[in-house]
């Protein structure tokens, strides 16, 4: 009787386990916050806003962007020298001595020099112009430089100063490009033989380069 009663209780005990089991797995089932757990949450995002591209105003014509314009560089101007000559060929000057205040002033010393300024001179020995070239040059420059009216200041002082760089370049030396320039190599390859290394032509244009040169000082 007793083996019979502890079996029926122990049957009971395991009905009511199995019951409660079933009934709690079917509840989980429905509850929804249990649910929310087992699923991925999905964030939508909101799209990116198009932007819009400006449209132009039908019947107007834009206008078109211009580049900024350059400012316009400032001339170098020569060194006030006081001298009778039109400025614009002074500037001239100044630009081919490429703005060298030193060689702008030894220039127009040979300028005084040989011409006084007058751009019109013609020379007993047909020297023309300013730096007064000689007649026997002028086609051999015009064939180098282009150059043909040695009356004209512009012309005149190109050729002068091409030749006389030229010279100072060879020579190295103020006096004996000078002595070039006034007699010519030839002639001035005699004296130097004989010791000579200037000329009263020579020592006048240096003597005026300096007087010009201590002007563009002050």
């Amino acid at each position: 009787m007793k083996k019979t009663i502890l079996l029926l209780i122990v049957y009971a005990i395991i009905f009511f386990t199995l019951i409660t089991f079933l009934v709690s797995k079917k509840e989980s089932k429905k509850d929804p916050t249990k649910q929310a757990y087992a699923k991925e949450t999905l964030m939508v995002y909101p799209k990116p806003l198009a932007t819009e591209t400006p449209q132009p105003t039908p019947g107007v014509t834009p206008e078109p962007t211009q580049p900024p314009t350059p400012k316009p560089k400032k001339e170098k101007l020569p060194p006030d020298l006081d001298i009778p000559l039109d400025y614009d060929v002074q500037i001239y000057i100044y630009k081919q001595c490429g703005y060298k205040t030193d060689l702008y002033c030894f220039i127009m010393a040979m300028i005084e020099q040989e011409s006084g300024f007058n751009e019109k001179e013609i020379s007993s020995t047909n020297d023309y112009g300013l730096m007064q070239i000689n007649g026997c040059n002028h086609d051999d420059l015009n064939n180098k430089y282009g150059k043909q009216n040695f009356l004209d200041p512009y012309d005149n002082v190109y050729c002068g100063i091409k030749i006389i760089k030229g010279y100072l370049k060879e020579f190295e030396h103020k006096n004996l490009a000078l002595m070039a320039y006034n007699m010519g190599k030839g002639g001035a390859r005699r004296l130097w033989r004989q010791g000579i290394y200037s000329s009263r032509y020579s020592d006048s244009v240096i003597e005026k380069y300096h007087k010009y040169l201590e002007k563009s000082e002050r």
